[in-house]
Parts: structure tokens; C-alpha cells; sequence
């Protein structure tokens, strides 16, 4: 990934506009995480559309979580949400990500009665 991206990367993950907080092995630490909660998530790429220096990624997961997810019980209950990437690319490299997934979409699936 580090050869992927060009001098002055910038990763967007928040609403705003604002950059993720945290070094890249912090982050890397909470997706680790993320996998111990839910073993069996599967990503998924559903389309990729290129428009001049930007191409943008529609990704899908699935999983169900081990137990106790993001404040709602364990259930059993599987759950799938959207993923939507942004990226600028430059001299072949990336210089901007734009990344967002719908966690939330899944609590609520999760915590549906």
C-alpha cells in the first residue's frame, strides 16, 4: 500500500473532510480487531468506475459477529453494509482517498427486532 501512494498522501475517513486520527499501526490494531469481532467478514468490490484521475469503489461486507458489536447484544444476526472509495490518482500513485462505510447500517441490522 505504501508504494501506492504518492508524496503528501491524504486518507479522508471522516465526515468533514477531516483525516483519521491515530498512527497507521493504531489504525491498523483497530481493524484487527474488527476481524476478531466478526471472524467471518467478507469485503466485496461491486463496482469500479474510472472518470479521469479518480476512480471510485462500491464495496459490500458481510458478517456476523461473534458477540457483543458496537453496543448491540450478540444475536446471531448477520449484517451487510456499503463501502464507497474515492481516489485521486497522480503520476500513477495516489494522492487522495476519500473512504466511507456504513457501520452504523449495520448496528441497526444487528439491533433490529
Amino acid at each position: 500500500m505504501r508504494r501506492s501512494r504518492g508524496h503528501g498522501f491524504a486518507g479522508i475517513f471522516r465526515p468533514g473532510g477531516t483525516q483519521r486520527r491515530g498512527s497507521p499501526r493504531q489504525r491498523r490494531a483497530g481493524i484487527g480487531q474488527r476481524l476478531k469481532s466478526v471472524p467471518d467478514l467478507k469485503w466485496e468490490i461491486k463496482e469500479i468506475l474510472v472518470s479521469g484521475n479518480q476512480v471510485t469503489v462500491r464495496g459490500e461486507a458481510t458478517g456476523t459477529p461473534a458477540g457483543e458489536f458496537m453496543g448491540a447484544p450478540h444475536s446471531g444476526k448477520s449484517f451487510k453494509l456499503m463501502s464507497i472509495d474515492v481516489h485521486t490518482l497522480e503520476g500513477g500513485k495516489m494522492v487522495r482517498s476519500y473512504h466511507i462505510e456504513d457501520w452504523l447500517g449495520a448496528v441497526r441490522q444487528l439491533s433490529a427486532k
